[in-house]
């Protein structure tokens, strides 16, 4: 029995959870036992209980079932679009794009292991194997966005030997299906560039035109960074939109 027995009481039980998420005993999609056998098994009162489940619904790890109970958040490929990408044309109106993929493979380039930036995000070392993956993202045929995505290939072993064609449009669900990796967040910086020699071969522009870079990290339902991706974005005909709440 796992038992938490010093304040903050629900921020224990939140935590002991995530991690028995993590470890698998409740997968994707799996009903959680009820609050009250819960609250027994952490010798913790209901309300502190309900706190740390209230905590981990908001974050969209678990998700409330009305007459049925908690459930452990399940990603599906329209979840996945709607949350992570926050595209809009010039009328306002949101789109959601498609995905090319050029390359899959642990060495690309010259870079075979995580370069300096890569390991800093990642939070790994320098040189570790990592597993890439260069496409194209289109809207209405056209091509917007050219991203390089890298995860470390302990967390994802063999997603390089994938046929290229099998890569879903939105990787996010499919890490939880085939790799029980859970991305419950992301962080993401954005500058303004210009394009370089591969953005204007990927793109068929002119190198040197403006583009957004987004630089994104996501993390798992522990927390742990799984996900680096960068994403060069033209905006001549689409804005990135985000909602600011602090």
């Amino acid at each position: 029995m796992k038992t938490v027995s010093y304040s903050p009481l629900y921020k224990l039980v939140k935590k002991s959870i995530l991690s028995r998420i993590a470890d698998q005993e409740w997968v994707p999609g799996a009903f959680l036992p009820s609050e009250p056998q819960l609250a027994k098994e952490y010798e913790v009162s209901h309300g502190t209980l309900r706190r740390a489940l209230d905590e981990l619904t908001r974050e969209r790890r678990l998700t409330r079932h009305q007459g049925k109970g908690t459930a452990v958040s399940l990603l599906d490929s329209e979840l996945a679009l709607f949350q992570f990408f926050k595209i809009y044309d010039k009328n306002g109106e949101r789109v959601f794009p498609t995905a090319d993929n050029i390359k899959i493979a642990v060495g690309m380039g010259k870079r075979e292991g995580a370069v300096k930036e890569e390991a800093e995000k990642l939070n790994i070392a320098a040189g570790e194997r990592v597993v890439r993956i260069q496409r194209v993202r289109r809207i209405e045929g056209s091509p917007v966005f050219n991203e390089l995505i890298t995860v470390p290939e302990k967390r994802f072993p063999n997603l390089q030997a994938m046929p290229i064609e099998t890569l879903p449009n939105t990787l996010y669900d499919f890490y939880q299906k085939e790799y029980a990796v859970t991305i419950t967040t992301a962080e993401e910086r954005l500058t303004a560039i210009f394009a370089d020699k591969t953005d204007a071969q990927l793109l068929d522009i002119p190198e040197g035109t403006p583009l957004l870079s987004i630089v994104r990290v996501c993390y798992d339902i522990k927390n742990e960074p799984v996900e680096y991706r960068r994403t060069h974005m033209l905006t001549q005909s689409y804005s990135y939109y985000a909602v600011v709440n602090e």
